[in-house]
């Protein structure tokens, strides 16, 4: 036996040894060359159970796993398109009839149908979910017609009932009810063109493509999602390869990443808006002469300039530019440090006074350093800030539970890219508004969503924008222009409702 044979066989039973006695995977051939994605987010999913995720971020996880009823095509400037309903009519003004795909198949091989589709709504307007908000006091029921029609009634006209529609996941009746919520949302099963393989906490979630996908097989096998909330360790693991996209690039890096000629910066305007979120139920901050103050106090061009480098914009309207709805013509506060100081006096703080400001690190792009400088301006008016500045989980669930009594530096995203969510989720108080309550803006709000007539809706959304910019229950800041570092093996391109489909994926390798 030649001296090269004896040492195939013995690097053959060094892996095989290796298989069964340390758990090394032996690759087979071509398993190498599978096409994996790594995707660097800022925040943990909580869970996979659809109904107990609304924040963006994580959004875009869970959209890879499940469908909706219909979905916004980025490759047409984002409308409606079919996705597991095919099509649709209003046979009444409530009553919207909706022709399901059929031989779609779950992840388990069972076929989605109506009864499906009637199980995802009918546990959303019966159980307080977060994702109810999206639904209750908006539809009154889901109907099914036949194993492939269902009627969606709602208790009057609904303006944005299909946007509203498209961000619902669609869940498995027989298997969710076997596995249960918890089981289920550390083992999802959808329709999505991504099945569940492995999720370690804290750490990664693993996904593959679904070879029996409606839409055909991805074009990547695996699609892995990092949580990495700190900014410069998010950074590190791109620089040196460990992910392939990454969010929240801060714009003073994007030098470096220029210059590494596998890596590029990708950037897109997006539908999220920062703003202060102020407490308006406890002083000072129920005086309208101390919000209006914050308002003269800050320069949100300078913050735009100074801090993110130029990618955002200036908006003193609390709905983003972007989105259908949004006035153009409301006025901003300038920026007036003379007036504010006036503004504090009359209302009683001639040598202003300390507030806390909360926020997150590393959920949005430069937010602690953002932060810092908010602090530094509102300083020049008599403002003495204290920073708390904690990990989102920590942040979020304070905020949410409404135990923060300063002020917030959080942003709000908007994937129905409609006015209507911005304010069922920051105003109106029947849907999940907090700190701040106006019952004249609840009935323009419930009214600019029963109005189907664009032209005039758009006259009562732009009513809504003046209320709320005369109370300023925000310190109104900046569009978002998201910022990404991208390997440039792959192409992709990121979408104005910040989603990160592994659908939309390939390589160029």
């Amino acid at each position: 036996m030649s001296l090269k044979t004896v040492l195939k066989s013995w690097v053959f039973c060094l892996l095989v040894f290796s298989v069964f006695v340390f758990g090394i995977p032996f690759i087979a051939n071509g398993a190498s060359h599978e096409k994996t994605v790594t995707v660097a987010t800022a925040a943990e999913l909580g869970t996979f159970d659809p109904g107990y995720e609304t924040m963006l971020v994580n959004v875009g996880t869970i959209f890879n796993v499940f469908d909706p009823l219909v979905r916004r095509d980025a490759l047409q400037d984002m409308e409606i398109v079919p996705a597991l309903a095919t099509s649709w009519e209003f046979i009444e003004p409530t009553k919207l009839r909706m022709e399901l795909r059929e031989g779609v198949k779950f992840h388990d091989g069972k076929e989605m149908t109506a009864d499906d589709v009637v199980f995802t709504f009918s546990r959303l307007l019966e159980e307080a979910l977060p994702l109810s908000t999206y639904v209750e006091d908006s539809i009154l029921k889901v109907e099914k017609v036949d194993d492939y029609t269902v009627i969606v009634s709602t208790p009057r006209p609904h303006a944005v009932l299909l946007p509203s529609l498209a961000v619902i996941p669609i869940i498995p009746k027989e298997t969710f009810q076997e596995m249960g919520s918890d089981a289920f949302g550390m083992n999802p099963v959808g329709t999505g063109p991504f099945t569940f393989d492995f999720w370690q906490k804290d750490d990664r979630i693993e996904l593959v493509s679904f070879e029996d996908y409606w839409r055909g097989r991805p074009q990547i096998d695996r699609l892995i999602i990092k949580p990495i909330p700190e900014s410069f360790s998010r950074f590190a693991a791109f620089r040196q390869g460990e992910v392939d996209i990454m969010v929240n690039l801060p714009p003073v890096r994007a030098p470096l990443v220029e210059a590494d000629e596998d890596l590029e910066v990708r950037s897109v305007v997006t539908s999220r808006n920062m703003f202060v979120w102020i407490n308006t139920y406890i002083p000072p901050f129920d005086d309208l002469r101390v919000r209006k103050a914050l308002n003269y106090g800050i320069d949100s061009q300078e913050l735009v300039e100074t801090v993110l480098g130029g990618f955002g914009e200036p908006n003193p309207s609390a709905f983003n530019k972007t989105i259908i709805g949004h006035d153009p013509n409301i006025e901003p506060y300038d920026y007036d440090p003379e007036k504010a100081k006036e503004l504090l006096a009359e209302a009683g703080y001639p040598d202003g006074f300390e507030l806390t400001l909360w926020g997150s690190e590393g959920r949005y792009i430069m937010d602690r350093q953002m932060q810092e400088a908010i602090g530094g301006q509102l300083s020049k008016i008599g403002i003495n800030v204290r920073h708390h500045i904690v990990e989102w989980a920590e942040f979020w669930g304070n905020v949410s539970a409404e135990r923060v009594e300063g002020l917030i530096y959080i942003g709000t995203g908007n994937n129905l890219l409609d006015a209507d969510m911005t304010l069922g989720y920051r105003f109106h108080s029947a849907r999940g508004g907090r700190y701040y309550q106006n019952d004249e803006l609840d009935k323009l709000i419930e009214k600019q969503q029963a109005e189907i007539d664009y032209d005039k809706r758009m006259e009562i959304l732009s009513e809504i924008q003046q209320i709320i910019r005369e109370d300023a229950p925000w310190v109104f800041l900046h569009d978002v222009e998201d910022v990404y570092g991208v390997n440039k093996r792959i192409d992709w391109q990121p979408r104005p409702d910040e989603m990160i489909f592994g659908f939309d994926m390939s390589l160029n390798d």
